[in-house]
């Protein structure tokens, strides 16, 4: 029906002026802008959407703004001087309840008109004037335009013009003039909801006044832009777009620091990765928490900046984790040695352990095993020094394992002895070492990584401690496991009966059957045969009792009761 209704008027509807007002070259299409001019009208009467008439009323204008003839023109700016004259435009145009067109497109109109003439002064008569006098006539129809498209209520086009006259304002050497157009461009902006384009305004105002050596007014206007930007941010949140709200925030954050206050460039900051978050784009908030950090070091605030490189570092990690390469892994290694060195700086040599830590695994994830290694063995170092034996014999492992892997068995023989020390360094303890296993273990570490170095006695030394150790605890299945490795059977035999007694205690079958099996084990390897064959036909009626019955024939398989064993297999 609209198309029809469309239709319809384009023949007429260029029948309401006289030939003279348009230039003729595109009767068809000034046919189509005057029809969708009327049926606009019409739908705005009665309250209807336009959204099917096409073209729109902006692009209506602009095509008749464009088709008018010198004596269209006239007659069009005429009709505001003399609203009752007798030419078309003031018969159509300047009432608000004309039977076509809405008073707004008048001023629209004429508005167009003054911002062709702006931008085309060749046209519009000042080829004999000089570049200055061209822009100052420039801005003058600029402002023209503003005023017209204010008036129409289209703050956006007026904002445009505003920054039109600005130029033009420039090119005649008039920069308070041009500041000033500026600021009412910013003015018209947000009347038109357009927050980046008012930081664009302020941020050329502010540019100006830096010209004009007003610094404090450039401050201002910098400021004003920042504001700008969080309202944007803002709106692009609400609008389901956090990538976008995220760099609004950091051009916030830059004019903040620009402007002198750095806890606002912080807060920006924080907005932004908590929208990258949002967005799923770890390495854009890695970039935030980098600018973060910047703001912190410049303040001399060398804790809280190590602490934002940290959870930089961190991002470019989970940006790697979502994209898997190894270059971005490389680069997430690379921060984290960054974040080291800086807590090193600081003498906080445990967070410097943590973060070679991190980069010794971001070092593998990248295949650069020469590098994880040496980040492996700061680590250790670092660990050391903050009184972390434990973790240090961790790391020093770490590094055995890699020289393995590299072919380089004397160097991992090192590592090992250098693991070796610090667990037994973790299991003997004292006030200014901090760990999280028990002394027990620690001792097993050490013989392990003792008998990795190629050290047997003090493996089975190492072992000895963590059986003892084990006992203390009340833990004699371990103790029994660790004097086994260190040979000493008739310890083993003890610790494993006690242990072998105690499930029994808790009427825990299964495991007092595996001890009694172990305790059979032990005793064979003691030549006490007789003790073995009740140890395994004990274990035998315990897996039994627990209902493990293939279990209970291995156990008498052991003793060679086949016919035992015959029976619990069926």
């Amino acid at each position: 029906m609209v198309n029809a209704a469309h239709e319809g008027l384009q023949a007429s509807a260029l029948t309401i002026f006289p030939p003279e007002t348009f230039d003729g070259v595109d009767p068809e299409g000034v046919g189509r802008a005057l029809a969708s001019l009327i049926l606009c009208d019409f739908a705005t009467q009665r309250n209807q959407t336009t959204q099917w008439i096409e073209p729109d009323r902006d692009e209506a204008l602009r095509t008749l703004a464009v088709r008018l003839t010198p004596t269209g023109q006239e007659a069009l700016l005429q009709s505001f001087e003399n609203p009752q004259g007798d030419n078309a435009f003031s018969r159509y145009f300047a009432h608000a309840d004309s039977q076509y067109f809405a008073q707004a497109d008048a001023y629209c109109l004429a508005g167009h008109l003054y911002f062709q003439r702006a931008g085309t002064p060749l046209l519009a008569r000042s080829i004999d004037k000089t570049p200055e006098d061209a822009s100052a006539q420039a801005a003058a129809d600029y402002l023209k335009a503003a005023d017209l498209f204010s008036q129409a209520g289209q703050p956006g086009l007026a904002a445009e013009a505003y920054l039109g006259a600005a130029d033009a304002y420039r090119g005649s050497f008039q920069p308070l003039k041009a500041t000033e157009a500026c600021l009412q461009a910013a003015d018209a902006y947000r009347g038109a909801f357009q927050p980046l384009k008012v930081a664009d305004a302020c941020l050329q105002a502010a540019d100006l006044f830096t010209q004009t050596d007003q610094p404090l007014k450039a401050v201002d206007a910098r400021r004003n832009a920042a504001a700008a930007f969080l309202s944007a941010a803002n709106g692009d949140l609400l609008a389901g777009a956090p990538g976008l709200a995220g760099d609004a925030y950091l051009r916030a954050a830059d004019l903040y620091i620009q402007t002198h206050q750095p806890m606002k460039a912080v807060e920006m900051c924080q907005k932004a990765v908590d929208a990258y978050r949002c967005a799923g784009q770890p390495g854009q908030a890695g970039n935030a928490y980098e600018r973060v950090a910047k703001v912190y070091t410049d303040l001399r605030q060398q804790g809280l900046a190590a602490d934002s490189y940290l959870k930089a570092a961190h991002t470019t990690r989970a940006d790697a984790d979502a994209h898997p390469a190894e270059s971005r892994y490389a680069l997430a290694a690379a921060a984290y040695l960054r974040v080291a060195k800086l807590y090193t700086d600081l003498g906080k040599p445990a967070l410097a352990a943590d973060a070679y830590l991190w980069a010794a695994h971001a070092y593998t994830r990248a295949h650069e095993t020469g590098k994880a290694l040496a980040a492996y063995q700061q680590a250790a170092e670092a660990n050391e020094q903050a009184g972390r034996p434990g973790l240090a014999g961790d790391a020093w492992r770490s590094v055995a394992d890699l020289h393995t892997e590299l072919g380089e068995p004397l160097w991992a023989s090192g590592a090992n002895a250098r693991a070796a020390t610090a667990y037994r360094s973790a299991a003997l303890g004292g006030n200014d070492v901090r760990q999280s296993l028990s002394a027990a273990t620690y001792y097993l570490m050490a013989a392990y990584a003792h008998h990795a170095a190629g050290e047997s006695a003090g493996a089975a030394a190492d072992f000895i401690l963590a059986a003892e150790a084990f006992m203390d605890e009340d833990l004699p299945a371990a103790a029994a496991a660790a004097y086994k490795r260190a040979e000493l059977y008739s310890r083993a035999i003890k610790a494993c009966a006690k242990a072998a007694r105690d499930y029994l205690e808790k009427d825990d079958f299964l495991s007092a059957a595996d001890a009694y099996r172990k305790l059979g084990f032990l005793l064979r390897r003691a030549d006490q045969p007789h003790d073995e064959v009740d140890a395994f036909r004990t274990a035998a009626g315990l897996y039994a009792r627990a209902g493990e019955y293939e279990a209970a024939a291995d156990a008498c398989v052991e003793i060679d009761d086949f016919g035992r064993a015959a029976h619990f297999y069926r």
